[in-house]
Formats: C-alpha cells, structure tokens, sequence
C-alpha cells in the first residue's frame, strides 16, 4: 500500500470522527439545555459541551491536513493514534468528571463538587495522559508539515 492510500484512509477516519465528536457535543448540549441534572453542576457540562467541540473541530482541522503531512509510516501512525486519544480521551474524561463530579481536575467548573478518590484519580491520570499525547501528536504534525514545506521548496525527488 503506498503513501497516498494508508494517508487517505487515516485522514477520512479523523474526519469522520470529528464530526461523530460534533455530533456527541451537540447530544450533550441538548442534555444540558433539557436540565436534565446528568452533569453534577451545570458548569461541569458545559465544559464537557465545548471540550468536545474544540475536540470534533480539532480532529476535523488534522484530517483536512493529513494528506499534507510527509511522515514515515510509523510517525504517522503514532500521530494518528495519540491524536484520536487525545480527542476522544479528553472529550470523554471530561464528560465523566462532570456525571461523577470529580472536581480536582476542574475546580472551576466544579464549583466545589468532589466525587470518590478513585474517579478523582482517575480523571486526574487521563488528563495527564491525554496532555502527553496531545504533545506528542502536535509534535509529529510539525514534524510532518515542515518536512512537507522543505520538500516543496526543494522541489520532488
């Protein structure tokens, strides 16, 4: 399978799950116009609600450029799988700590809300991970769009 194949396979699956995400965050928004008390403080949800926006539209933005990114194969697969992580673990670790009210990790949106220690550590252990593999994908992207920039420049092998 040569480059253009496995490229616009992984960018059509990072389109289709920013709108999937797009889809979920405005399931969450009408959840909490509906006020129907899921999220423990009404801050908790709307904080889920625009993280899985900026998520959906985030992945959206990434699978427009993908085609563009010159990365080796694996690169590219460690920047495609740390940025579906860090999308779809963000959206959904927040979406938890708001049902759970595990309001370590957001005081402000939890506006004293606390939950089990278990769920505090947990949320706490995914933000963690979905912060390092943010890093670590926007890292790859550069990578791939510099690479991408200094072969126009210099014109095809």
């Amino acid at each position: 399978m040569d480059r253009s194949d496995w490229q616009s396979r992984e960018s059509n699956w990072l389109l289709q799950l920013g709108v999937l995400l797009l889809l979920f965050a405005m399931l969450l928004g009408v959840l909490l116009g509906a006020n129907t008390g899921v999220f423990s403080t009404p801050l908790f949800g709307l904080s889920a609600h625009l993280i899985a926006l900026l998520e959906g539209f985030f992945l959206l933005l990434i699978g427009l450029l993908w085609a563009k990114l010159k990365l080796p194969r694996m690169a590219s697969r460690i920047a495609f799988w740390t940025t579906l992580y860090s999308c779809l673990g963000g959206s959904l670790a927040s979406v938890l700590a708001g049902i759970w009210g595990a309001g370590r990790a957001m005081p402000i949106a939890a506006q004293n809300a606390t939950s089990a220690p278990e769920h505090e550590m947990f949320i706490q252990a995914s933000f963690y991970t979905v912060a390092a593999t943010t890093i670590t994908a926007l890292a790859l992207i550069l990578w791939g769009l510099r690479a991408a920039a200094k072969e126009q420049t210099r014109g095809p092998a």
